[in-house]
C-alpha cells in the first residue's frame, strides 16, 4: 500500500463527505489527522506514487503486481496485492506467504476479495 497524494485533512474529508455522507468523513478522521501529523513532522522527501509507479516498484524488487485499486481515505492511498516471482527468494522480497489472514479478507469489499480469488485460481 502506498499514498498517491497528501493527506489534506479538509479536501480529503469533504470528498469523503460528498461521496459517502458525514458519516464516513468522521470516520475518515481517525486515519488523516494521524496521517497528516506524521506527514508534517517526518523529515525528508516525501513520497507518493501512482498505481503504475508502485507496480514497477515491485516488479524491481522481485514482485508481481497482481491488481491495484484505491485503498480508503477518499482514494489518497492504492492497494496492491503482488506475489513473489519463482526466482526472487522470499527474503528478497520481504514476504514469507501470499496468502492473506483470514480477518483481512473479511474486511475487504466482496468485490475485491472476489478479485483476488479469481487471479488466485487463473495463476
Amino acid at each position: 500500500m502506498t499514498y498517491t497524494r497528501p493527506a489534506a485533512v479538509f479536501p480529503v474529508a469533504r470528498a469523503v463527505w460528498r461521496a459517502e455522507g458525514i458519516r464516513a468523513a468522521l470516520q475518515s478522521l481517525r486515519w488523516l489527522l494521524p496521517t497528516a501529523a506524521f506527514e508534517l513532522a517526518r523529515g525528508g522527501p516525501h513520497r507518493y506514487l501512482a498505481a503504475g509507479e508502485l507496480a514497477e516498484l515491485l516488479l524491481e524488487r522481485g514482485l508481481e503486481p497482481l491488481g491495484s485499486c484505491p485503498a480508503f481515505l477518499g482514494g489518497i492511498s492504492q492497494l496492491t496485492w503482488s506475489r513473489r516471482t519463482a526466482e526472487t527468494p522470499a527474503c528478497a522480497a520481504g514476504a514469507t506467504s501470499a496468502i492473506l489472514p483470514e480477518r483481512a479478507q473479511t474486511s475487504m469489499s466482496q468485490r475485491d476479495a472476489a478479485a483476488l480469488v479469481i487471479r488466485n485460481e487463473v495463476s
